[in-house]
């Protein structure tokens, strides 16, 4: 889909490193490649996180 960028985080957002993640995106979606839309239109992001139980 044009202008959608999916971006895949394999964590969860914590205060602990928020600011890493929004560092990480920012970054992301101003360095995007030569051959896609300079900036995206929509951002999805995909959390990956696993749950253990103690």
């Amino acid at each position: 889909m044009p202008g959608l960028m999916v971006y895949r985080f394999d964590d969860a957002i914590l205060f602990c490193n928020a600011d890493y993640f929004k560092m990480r995106l920012l970054d992301t979606v101003q360095h995007r490649s030569s051959a896609e839309p300079a900036r995206p239109h929509w951002v999805m992001v995909m959390l990956l996180v696993a749950w253990t139980e103690p």
